[in-house]
């Protein structure tokens, strides 16, 4: 039970430091971009593919900051 209480204590801690929230900020921008993309080509197939890219693309570098960072 202690574990679980570090963890999020430390996940907590992590989120608000200047680096994770530069990567915040950058992994919105490629949310935008990838928006800008589905409004530029209006397939489904596009849409859903662009969409699970960025969703990966976004988890992959948000938990980069995890190692990168400590």
């Amino acid at each position: 039970m202690r574990l679980e209480f570090r963890c999020n204590a430390y996940s907590s801690l992590r989120r608000r430091k200047p680096q994770y929230i530069r990567r915040q900020q950058q992994v919105k921008n490629f949310w935008i971009c990838a928006g800008f993309s589905v409004i530029c080509f209006p397939a489904l197939h596009i849409a859903v593919s662009v969409g699970l890219f960025t969703t990966f693309l976004s988890f992959m570098y948000l938990d980069e900051a995890v190692e990168s960072d400590s």
